[in-house]
């Protein structure tokens, strides 16, 4: 048996989670739960795990939100999720011991575009008591997976171990340690030595709690037990009025500040698909690309070509680390791939052209001397601030220029304007025609923000896999940045002005002059509509 995470003794070492319907830790055997006024102590933890705290059920996601793709659409992860560590799968069975409900993905080699049959395996759905689960991960032929714990609102929740195993574990139920000992009690009266015993032991336990001590004690679990027959047993405990009553008073300022603490909650939040930080792990080198023939593992680190390359040794990600890697000092590429994209964005070519490529095969700087000075502010003076870069680009006379050359010399020496003695002309892009199309006709939407637009299904954007509905010829009239991107069903008018395909980050665009361009603005039934 291989332990992935244990929640049992309140450690934080394997504890991630998304929000904070988990607490800051988990909780140990012989914490105190608070009640109602009516029953102000609930009772004590027995069993020491990552518990859901129902505080968070009122929390709610925006339904503009955009969803994970398949399966995962309905799985609620964002701000109520508990996560495992990644590990090795060696026998691709993983069991959890849990309590309560809620909805499990386990992230096969962190595969999510779960729809077919093959990986139906990796979602599952629980509502139980104390219990072994098991999720079985043989067909995906996965090398690595987590565990995603997705607690539902309502339904109370509590993760205490999760292990890789090749057989299920058994629950058994382990006999208190202090019934052995009354059990071992030899005298005469045994009847009246076991009471004591009994006596003795709760009387400790209360002490022990009142005193915080429960959770460091030798025997939590067992304590817990005894305090716990003891708050379930009101009619062999008597407790006075006065206790009760001062008891039912703190318990009914606590909830006055609980309901405090909602009102100020933002309920309702808008989030976006991205990443989670998890735990450290590092690659294997494939013998020939071959997934299924791992040689020695690589270190987690950019690459060792740049001289201040360091490996990742935190126990996180490292994510952090390879950032501040990326944007040192001595590593000037970066600032000065950046602002050769900016200077591409606002000249129409950037002072190395082929703005993808940095490498020996791309073209050499046009400024070279240019291109570091930019660098060196945009990485002191302007302390990566983009917005600032634009700022001083825009205010340099070369921004100004006019397109008509100075002189016939200089268009001789520089047909191509590749030392910038006048302002290039640029043609539009596909999103800039297509919203002036809609200015023009006094139909442009100006609304910011809120869901994607759907385009609309022709007999030109068919396939499989294309969306449920169609969306509206003029997308509502909002504007191209608000239509949605799908790789295999793109809006056929932007995609003739040389609208990139997006199966890859692009740094430029093709620019071609054909006649389906002119043919579209002709012909295209958002032109027809919009005259």
């Amino acid at each position: 048996v291989e332990i992935i995470a244990d929640y049992r003794h309140g450690e934080t070492d394997s504890f991630m989670q998304d929000g904070y319907t988990f607490g800051k830790r988990p909780e140990r055997a012989g914490e105190l739960v608070i009640g109602s006024p009516e029953k102000p102590v609930a009772g004590i933890i027995e069993h020491g795990a990552a518990i859901k705290d129902s505080f968070w059920d009122v929390l709610q996601l925006h339904p503009a939100n955009e969803k994970d793709s398949g399966n995962l659409q309905a799985f609620s992860r964002a701000g109520r999720m508990l996560r495992t560590p990644k590990t090795s799968l060696d026998s691709r069975r993983i069991f959890y011991l849990v309590s309560g409900a809620a909805e499990v993905y386990a992230g096969a080699d962190s595969y999510l575009m779960v729809a077919g049959p093959i990986h139906q395996n990796v979602r599952a759905k629980f509502d139980t008591k104390r219990a072994w689960i098991e999720q079985n991960l043989t067909k995906t032929d996965a090398h690595r997976a987590h565990v995603e714990f997705g607690a539902l609102p309502g339904k109370r929740l509590s993760v205490e171990v999760v292990v890789q195993a090749e057989k299920k574990p058994v629950l058994v139920a382990k006999p208190s340690s202090f019934l052995i000992d009354a059990c071992q009690i030899d005298e005469t009266n045994i009847s009246a030595a076991i009471v004591n015993y009994i006596a003795t032991k709760t009387q400790h336990s209360v002490k022990l709690l009142s005193d915080n001590a429960l959770p460091q004690s030798d025997h939590p679990a067992d304590y817990a037990a005894i305090l716990n027959w003891v708050i379930n047993s009101p009619e062999l405990f008597r407790i006075s009025d006065q206790a009760r009553d001062e008891l039912g008073s703190h318990a009914n300022k606590f909830h006055q500040q609980t309901s405090k603490l909602i009102l100020q909650l933002k309920v309702q939040s808008r989030t976006a698909i991205s990443l989670m930080d998890g735990n450290g792990v590092n690659e294997f080198v494939l013998n020939r690309g071959n997934p299924q023939q791992p040689t020695y593992e690589a270190p987690r680190m950019i690459p060792t070509a740049f001289p201040h390359a360091t490996p990742v040794e935190t126990d996180g990600s490292g994510r952090m680390h390879l950032a501040r890697q990326i944007v040192d000092e001595r590593n000037p590429l970066t600032a000065r791939v950046i602002v050769n994209r900016v200077w591409h964005h606002m000249f129409g070519q950037g002072i190395v052209r082929s703005v993808d490529n940095f490498g020996y095969l791309g073209q050499r700087p046009s400024h070279p001397e240019l291109l570091d000075h930019l660098a060196w502010q945009f990485m002191h003076d302007e302390q990566w601030d983009i917005k600032r870069l634009i700022r001083k680009i825009a205010l340099s006379s070369t921004f100004r220029l006019s397109s008509q050359p100075n002189s016939k010399h200089a268009e001789m020496i520089d047909p191509e304007n590749t030392l910038l003695h006048r302002a290039s002309v640029r043609r539009m892009e596909a999103e800039v025609i297509r919203d002036s199309v809609l200015a023009v006709s006094g139909q442009l939407n100006l609304e910011m923000h809120g869901p994607p637009i759907p385009v609309q299904l022709t007999e030109f954007v068919v396939g499989r896999g294309a969306p449920s509905k169609s969306g509206p010829l003029d997308g509502n009239g909002r504007r191209s940045i608000y239509i949605a991107v799908r790789r295999n069903f793109l809006p056929t008018l932007m995609t003739t002005f040389d609208f990139p395909i997006p199966f890859t980050t692009r740094g430029t665009r093709n620019v071609t002059n054909v006649p389906a361009q002119s043919l579209a603005l002709m012909n295209d039934p958002l032109i027809y509509q919009q005259a």
